[in-house]
């Protein structure tokens, strides 16, 4: 059989501007974006085990933008037969020749990609690590910065895969946001998809995301005249929105996390992850013989405190002060 419908599966981890990048890529005749349609699938096989909170929506909704008001999912499963391959039936119904969507779980909506009617094009796309972390603590204010390295960060970052090859496309949201039509001519040669200037003004476009960043769906609610219910990250989603429909995507920056990160935490963060962030390209940070001295005292005594787990623990102790 040959492939009826191309998934375009963005690999990432929490926190990168995935939510965005799928946006932007499902705005062209020939392509839609989902996010994640883990959720969907569940709600689709008559189970739902995946959580979220999404304030204006039911559990059971499929669309995190429109809720119970969607004019999308309801119709789409109400034709669809389980035991239909879900790409295929998403293109069928859609009339899109490419669906987006990000971190499938290969039990759930990832276990749809193998099929002779689908090609799969991947896109692995980074940001720098110190972001992730100060965008994990920005929303768990109670963990320590050391927690964000290692609850969080390690080792799914050490871990992740980062080479180009015919089937794969790696992207860094620093690039891609500082100069967006450059990168969408990249992605338009890798996929045989025209993009043009226009997808990058995605909230123009009618969006029914399964899952992303309650941010940015609360932006495509605000696009669309939607109320939106207070959230941690609200007023810069408004000043997101209003600075980019009114200036043009070019506008769209995300400064929260620059200077969030005390030189003390760059040091641990260089420690135990310098090496892998400088494996994408991120330039580590330096630091002077006496910040050295002082930092290394610092991770000496973190460890002494038992609130490291061992295998970090054993990474930062070349890096002890005497």
């Amino acid at each position: 059989m040959r492939p009826s419908v191309t998934v375009v599966h963005i690999r990432s981890l929490s926190y990168s501007g995935t939510s965005w990048l799928n946006l932007v890529l499902g705005c062209h005749e020939d392509s839609i974006a989902f996010c994640s349609l883990d959720r969907l699938w569940e709600i689709a096989q008559g189970e739902i085990s995946i959580p979220w909170q999404v304030v204006h929506t039911k559990l059971a909704d499929p669309c995190l933008v429109h809720g119970e008001q969607c004019d999308f999912w309801p119709a789409f499963l109400n034709s669809y037969k389980v035991d239909q391959n879900l790409f295929v039936a998403l293109a069928n119904y859609s009339g899109k020749k490419f669906i987006i969507t990000n971190n499938l779980i290969p039990t759930l909506a990832g276990s749809q990609l193998d099929d002779p009617a689908v090609t799969v094009k991947e896109i692995q796309f980074v940001r720098d690590g110190r972001a992730l972390v100060a965008s994990y603590l920005r929303k768990n204010p109670d963990k320590a910065f050391i927690e964000g390295i290692t609850g969080f960060l390690q080792t799914s970052f050490s871990s992740f895969e980062y080479d180009n090859d015919a089937l794969r496309l790696c992207l860094r949201f620093e690039d891609m946001t500082a100069e967006p039509k450059l990168h969408l001519q990249q992605i338009s040669r890798f996929l045989g998809l025209d993009y043009s200037e226009n997808s990058l003004h995605y909230w123009k476009w009618k969006h029914h995301l399964t899952g992303g960043n309650p941010g940015t769906i609360a932006l495509l609610r605000l696009a669309e005249g939607l109320d939106i219910m207070p959230f941690e990250g609200e007023d810069f989603y408004r000043a997101q929105f209003s600075r980019t429909t009114e200036n043009g995507p070019q506008t769209f920056k995300d400064e929260r996390d620059k200077n969030a990160i005390s030189r003390a935490n760059l040091f641990l963060f260089d420690c135990l992850a310098g090496a892998d962030n400088a494996r994408f390209g991120y330039q580590r940070d330096q630091f002077s013989p006496q910040e050295k001295q002082e930092f290394g005292a610092l991770a000496k005594t973190l460890v002494k405190s038992g609130n490291v787990p061992d295998y970090f623990s054993a990474q930062l102790v070349p890096y002890f002060s005497e």
